[in-house]
């Protein structure tokens, strides 16, 4: 695959296996030979059939799981999670839900509180800063979910089927203000999603992973996603990459769990 010199974060050769309780296999492998960039300002997206290891993938990403194979690097960035449940603090308000990392970090109180003013601000939150998560909407807390992240100054936003549980409505509305932001200063974000047409809308790119039964996942296909002046999801353009994209995962179900 074609190397950049502008990536943010640089995936090399991952292999990953899993344990099996089964006598007869011992191992499952689950990823071989993942190569990819995630480069500076861009989104890029990850779909596949459901089993072929995209949440592996991404927590491989994120250093939550090692490989037994293979090299993950960055460019000594900071990176951001935002999970598919948003995992927000019950107990915390707004205000306090998005400053927990910094002040975790031990950043002044005064620095805190300008920092997530601003914040909630860009994500439409004004206002609401001493509201709680139980009085909040589905759309509202993934907004603190990304305030969170974002305060941290992360260059990088890696996200896991972040917005399956929000009505259309509000997931293309908190879409649109995402890329916005994204353009707006400059971080990237890779983003896994069984949403085909979520992928399209936002991603700058589209990475597709394959599982054939038995065999570990591999890449498929890497596709770039033009804009153009009219694009929407009614647009020719749109239509015809969503029926390409379909055609290929369907041709790829998998069988296990992510």
């Amino acid at each position: 695959m074609e190397s950049k010199s502008n990536y943010m974060l640089r995936i090399s050769g991952v292999n990953k296996k899993f344990e099996n309780n089964d006598e007869i296999q011992s191992q499952i492998d689950v990823l071989e030979d993942i190569s990819f960039d995630i480069n500076e300002n861009e989104i890029l997206s990850i779909l596949g059939p459901s089993g072929c290891g995209k949440t592996t993938l991404l927590k491989i990403m994120a250093g939550l799981l090692k490989t037994d194979e293979g090299e993950i690097k960055d460019k000594n960035i900071t990176k951001g999670m935002v999970f598919q449940e948003d995992a927000l603090l019950p107990w915390f308000n707004v205000e306090h839900n998005v400053e927990i990392g910094l002040f975790i970090q031990g950043e002044a109180k005064e620095i805190r509180k300008q920092k997530t003013k601003e914040m909630l601000h860009k994500v439409g939150l004004d206002g609401f800063e001493k509201f709680y998560p139980y009085q909040l909407s589905g759309g509202m807390k993934k907004r603190v979910s990304i305030a969170r992240s974002l305060v941290m100054d992360s260059r990088l936003i890696l996200m896991d089927e972040p917005f399956g549980a929000l009505d259309i409505t509000t997931k293309y509305g908190i879409l649109d203000d995402l890329r916005e932001m994204q353009k707006k200063n400059c971080f990237s974000i890779c983003m896994v999603t069984h949403d085909i047409e979520e992928a399209i809308y936002l991603s700058d790119r589209i990475l597709i992973l394959s599982r054939d039964k038995n065999e570990p996942s591999r890449i498929l296909k890497v596709l770039d996603i033009p804009k153009t002046d009219d694009w929407s999801r009614s647009s020719h353009e749109f239509i015809e990459i969503r029926d390409f994209l379909t055609g290929i995962i369907d041709n790829k179900d998998g069988g296990a769990d992510d």
